[in-house]
């Protein structure tokens, strides 16, 4: 703590150094169109002569310090450039005149060099802070979906701090696929929850400490051409984030507060039937079949359902489904909520009861200042959320600050910290989560009732004896508690004006702690006697990065230029944990360790892995159009053997400008570019997988030491990506229309595994290289200026598509697949050669030769125990459509995000027909007349058996099928909507900006597919952010649809 004291104290006291360094001259202000009248962004102004300039902001926006009679020179990129001379105004209007020639964006590549878009031979897209930080999400990943081509995010869903799974063209291995995170040149952790089909506890993604408020740009990385001199972690591409530190600031001295408050209303929730409440044989059906002579509500009262105790005994009392009598009616039954002969109704609404309307609110404030020799940045911002489950919330306060010094031309000094702490209370979600209460107990259960007696008598008088009150259940909490500080330091030393140096020295550290708790009062410790459970994990991880780095960047000639980098990595990653676990407590409901009844559970775990790198690149430019790209590193990992710890990955790029070479003038064609590259990434594996290994238990009191379960490797290589890109840049009509297509082409080789070997050798596995994944797809981004009225309406339309088909080619010899995660009732999500990554393989129907399902003697489908492909969890193709309009001081903007031709595996459905809560198990008044099974019987004619919907749905026959929950996970969504207002503040001296903004996320699901809309379920859908996650879903809590507002200030 007094280190981060004093470090914070060294940036206080430079940043106080900054503003008394900045000059004192007369202030003037002022816009930078385009002839449309368009705002212009980032538009550069410089008093000719001197360094001393500014640029202009989002809305073309600009303040300068500037003498009567000085000359400033105007510029932007595809514009020319102006000269105007300071007089004696203080506003001004300046119009650009768009150029029309090869474009010049400079986007953030690895290692955070800055170079030309234009010289680039690979894919990199780049988006600004504004575009994730208006309407956006809780965590950095959501705010990047439907944003960027070939970037998936799947949404962990709307439970507070759920971890969302991100990739990058497709899987490439069946472990991690993540991409790399890097802040201001250094990569930071970005560990995530791993979870399955069945759900649990989700302790959330590092990437969500990031403060979208404190963004200044981002530039993903898409391929491992791009990524390369990043290392083994990039071969699944990177997202580089480019944090604030005041050097943009159009003005001396700026104060920016922001302020927002939304709302996260749960729209998309599970539906189920409301026609028939609980017990059992309650269906008119049966009821005529079997005792016709009886009136409904005799056979009801008798046969079907009767409330006396909740454990069996009245009559169906115990058996918390839905195959009861019809509800609203006119039956009156005895109940647990409303006694004696009481009306037997519907409550449709009671599982959208058990929710409320969540919220997020949010303050963030920064100063910052700017001047020829220092500026820097200093912000604060503190956000709570509230979630849509009661006893479930998140807090995080974060405070960061950037500062460059330039003390002379040659020298230049850079740092940035971030300083955050995070506390979250977190619900248990998929089969352990509050869904399944709904799922399982009849569908007239009382929610009001059942929180009146949460309320009154905590677990006791629950309508079942051996469940627990669905509220009681969120008072047994999961809390995180994690306290982080990244950051990097920086000093660049221009030796001569072609070569400079660097050092950069970089390191993320967290300590996190996880408790759990299970209260007394729980129905399983009432019954065992127990005082509850505790359990508590202590986790520490720190990376260090330095990097030492020569640039270069010299012109041969007129027509020849040369540039690029020689540099050397140091990694540095400790990672250490410690869980304990009381299984009893001495004194109930009091959670520590010391207060456990007999002795606790302890282990911990400690890994230390170190990785050394050689890397540089060289890029050739002739006559500024030709560009070719070299890039090497060098790799020592101390996790393979020593046979294969060094290993190199090398990459090419070729980027050429026609319309310069060619020199093609046209007012339809403006800009033209094609591209290509190949790339070599090495990965290595984790830590202490190489030699035996022991873990330690403890049984009776004396230590135990058992041997690893996986059989070390012999001779076990780095894993290896090879890709090949090439593609195209055209502009259109003055820069107009853009279009950007890219093909790609990638194989991942030597995937290491660790595969089941047999018991024999004494152990159950083996780590191996063993597998080829391949991916290949086109990435499409067309971008048009539509409109362009300065006095009117102007609108801009962004769309990305992206089609990737990601193929297991092979696996080792004799393995038919390797499974990466398993659901409720064995279904898997696999990896089967010559299939798609990611299959969903189960058991299913059995059919005849022209597929028609074969019916048993019994009326219902025979199942096989054959598995066989059921699905898959890749989609055909991804979208994003952007659209912004603009009317004089108003903005609107919208995001449609969607997703093709995927599918999933819903335990919601697979459940629903046995529990009879789907709403198929009422659809064409089924329990009334029956059902015949659509099918053939074993000789091949048609099924006439009619049976009842009971014995149908709730078959022993449907826990041995996993394909009839197989459902489409196709979707459309308005992903982002933001309507705001920008006010004219220029009569207020000491008001710089001031903006009032209506934002939405989530607003609506525009499409699904019919059996996802009829179950209430939303399509994009998963557990952490692992490959064992995809596919999935489990009584999913309902996503939100979050709206409110967003105010903006600036001094």
């Amino acid at each position: 703590m007094k280190r981060i004291i004093l470090l914070l104290g060294i940036f206080t006291g430079c940043f106080a150094f900054c503003s008394v360094a900045l000059s004192q001259q007369r202030q003037i202000n002022g816009t930078v169109v385009s002839r449309e009248g368009k705002p212009i962004q980032a538009a550069t102004l410089q008093i000719v002569g001197t360094t001393i300039g500014t640029t202009t902001d989002e809305n073309g926006h600009f303040i300068l310090e500037a003498s009567p009679g000085q000359k400033l020179k105007v510029s932007s990129i595809g514009y020319e450039a102006s000269i105007i001379s300071a007089d004696a105004r203080l506003s001004y209007k300046i119009v650009l005149t768009s150029s029309g020639k090869s474009l010049g964006e400079v986007v953030v590549t690895a290692l955070g060099v800055k170079r030309e878009k234009k010289a680039l031979g690979y894919s990199v897209q780049e988006l600004q802070g504004t575009d994730v930080n208006i309407a956006k999400a809780p965590d950095l990943i959501n705010s990047l979906s439907g944003k960027v081509a070939g970037l998936q995010v799947t949404s962990g869903g709307s439970a507070v701090g759920t971890s969302s799974r991100i990739t990058i063209r497709g899987s490439s291995s069946f472990g991690d696929n993540s991409p790399l995170f890097v802040i201001n040149g250094v990569p930071v952790l970005n560990s995530s929850s791993d979870l399955d089909g069945g759900g649990g506890v989700d302790w959330g993604d590092l990437t969500s400490d990031i403060d979208a408020n404190n963004i200044a740009s981002i530039s993903v990385l898409k391929g491992p051409t791009a990524a390369a001199l990043y290392g083994s972690r990039a071969a699944n591409g990177a997202i580089l984030v480019t944090t604030k530190d005041g050097s943009n600031l159009n003005r001396r001295l700026g104060v920016d507060y922001s302020f927002s408050y939304v709302l996260n209303k749960p729209v998309n929730i599970l539906r189920w039937q409301n026609q028939y409440g609980g017990g059992q044989d309650g269906e008119e059906f049966i009821w005529k079949r079997d005792h016709p002579e009886m009136s409904y509500q005799d056979y009801a009262k008798k046969y079907s359902y009767n409330y006396v105790d909740g454990n069996g005994g009245g009559v169906n009392d115990a058996n918390p489904v839905s195959w009861g009598p019809r509800l609203d009616d006119g039956l009156k039954l005895d109940q647990w909520s409303t006694g004696p002969n009481s009306p037997w109704i519907s409550r449709p609404d009671n599982y959208k009861d058990f929710f409320r309307t969540g919220s997020t609110m949010e303050h963030s404030i920064a100063v910052s200042s700017n001047g020829e020799k220092a500026s820097g940045r200093l912000g604060f911002t503190r956000s709570d959320i509230s979630g849509i489950l009661w006893n479930t919330d998140q807090s995080q306060n974060s405070l960061e600050t950037g500062i460059t010094l330039t003390p002379s031309k040659k020298l230049t000094a850079n740092a940035n910290l971030t300083y955050l702490k995070k506390e979250s209370t977190i619900p248990l979600i998929g089969y352990s989560g509050a869904g399944i209460y709904y799922g399982w107990v009849q569908r007239d259960f009382d929610t009001k009732y059942s929180w009146d007696q949460f309320s009154k008598q905590g677990n006791k008088g629950f309508m079942f004896p051996f469940l627990d009150n669905p509220y009681y259940s969120l008072i047994n909490t999961n809390t995180l508690s994690r306290n982080r500080l990244f950051g990097d330091a920086k000093i660049n030393y221009q030796i001569f004006d072609w070569l400079s140096a660097t050092v950069r020295v970089g390191t993320d550290f967290y300590n996190q702690y996880n408790e759990s708790i299970t209260r007394a009062g729980d129905v399983a410790n009432v019954s065992t006697g127990k005082g509850g459970q505790y359990s508590l994990t202590s986790i520490q991880s720190q990376e260090t990065n330095a990097d030492f780095i020569l640039n270069f960047n010299k012109k041969i000639n007129e027509r020849f230029s040369i540039d690029g980098l020689a540099g050397a990595n140091y990694r540095d990653n400790i990672y250490k944990s410690m869980w304990m676990y009381a299984p009893d407590l001495t004194v109930p409901d009091f959670f520590a360790i010391s207060n456990v009844k007999g002795t606790p559970s302890v282990n911990n775990y400690l890994s230390h892995r170190r990785t050394n790198g050689i890397y540089g690149s060289v890029n050739f430019s002739y006559n500024n159009y030709l560009y070719l790209g070299l890039t090497g590193r060098n790799d020592w990992s101390s996790t393979l053997p020593p046979n294969s710890w060094s290993y190199f990955y090398p990459s090419v790029s070729l980027s050429f400008i026609f319309t310069d070479a060619l020199g093609i003038k046209s007012d339809v064609l403006s800009y033209g570019k094609i591209r290509g590259s190949w790339s070599e990434v090495g990965q290595d594996t984790g830590p202490y997988q190489l030699n035996k290994t022991y873990s330690i238990g403890n049984f009776g009191g004396v230590s135990v030491f058992s041997p690893t379960g996986t059989l070390p490797p012999l001779n076990l290589m780095p894993q290896k990506t090879k890709s090949f890109e090439f593609g195209t840049n055209l502009r259109f009509f003055n820069n107009r229309i853009g279009l950007d297509v890219t093909y790609y082409d990638q194989k991942t080789t030597n995937q290491i595994l660790s595969v089941p070997i047999s018991i024999a050798t004494g152990y159950g596995s083996e780590l191996i290289n063993a597998g080829e994944i391949e991916n290949k797809g086109v990435e499409v981004m067309l971008t048009g200026d539509i409109l362009k009225n300065p006095n009117g309406v102007s609108w801009d339309i962004s769309i990305n598509w992206a089609k990737n088909k990601n193929i297991v080619n092979k696996l080792y010899h004799g393995i038919t697949n390797y499974i990466m995660g398993t659901g409720p009732g064995g279904i898997a999500v696999a990896g089967i050669p010559g299939q798609q990554w990611g299959v969903l393989y189960g058991v299913g129907y059995v059919r005849d030769a022209g597929g028609n399902i074969v019916i048993d003697d019994n009326g219902v489908p025979l199942t096989s125990n054959t598995p066989k492909i059921l699905g898959n969890t890749s989609p055909k193709w991804i979208a994003g459509i952007q659209n912004n309009f603009s009317y004089k001081n108003f903005n609107l903007s919208f995001l449609l995000d969607s997703r093709w031709g995927s599918q999933f595996f819903s335990t919601t459905l697979w459940h629903g027909y046995s529990t009879g809560t789907a709403p198929v198990t009422v659809a064409n008044n089924v329990r009334e007349t029956g059902i015949i099974v659509k099918g053939v019987t074993a000789d091949g004619k048609p099924n006439t058996k009619r049976i009842s919907a009971q014995d149908y749905f709730e078959g022993p026959w449907m826990w041995n099928n996993e394909e009839y929950p197989i459902i489409d996970g196709t979707f459309i969504k308005l992903r982002e909507v933001s309507l705001g207002y920008s006010f004219n503040v220029s009569k207020v001296k000491w008001l710089y900006s001031l903006r009032l903004s209506f934002i939405g996320r989530d607003l609506d699901i525009l499409y699904r597919s019919k059996k996802a809309k009829e179950n209430g379920i939303d399509p994009e859908t998963g557990f952490g952010g692992g490959s064992a996650g995809v596919g999935w879903e489990d009584y999913q809590l309902p996503t939100t649809a979050s709206y409110g507002l967003k105010l903006n200030i600036g001094f």
